[in-house]
């Protein structure tokens, strides 16, 4: 993809959507991405459990440590949730959480 965007010379944007990644190369495609992002759709898997904290933290690490600070989409696409606005909400509060607990570390963390 960067080679792509190498020859479009900044003339059009890029959104890293998450979920258009599977393993096993996910989290090393989204970092090699990411930091050229403009915004992303920031959709969650769900399993029977209900949201996958595991892979959507790591999703979002990602983008974090490739520089990405722009603006995440909620998107919901699960039958887990009958209201999709469930789904968004816990999204939404799952994101803040890491922001929260990003902002309060100490530089030694």
């Amino acid at each position: 993809m960067n080679w792509l965007l190498d020859k479009l010379e900044g003339k059009v944007g890029l959104n890293g959507d998450i979920d258009n990644w599977t393993a096993p190369e996910k989290y090393a495609d989204l970092s090699d991405i990411m930091c050229r992002a403009e915004l992303c759709h920031a959709k969650a898997d769900y399993n029977a459990s209900g949201l996958d904290a595991a892979d959507y933290l790591m999703c979002l690490e990602a983008c974090g440590a490739a520089g990405y600070v722009g603006p995440f989409t909620l998107i919901y696409d699960s039958p887990f949730f009958p209201d999709e606005w469930d789904g968004i909400l816990l999204q939404k509060t799952f994101i803040r959480g890491i922001s929260r607990s990003a902002n309060t570390r100490s530089p030694e963390q």
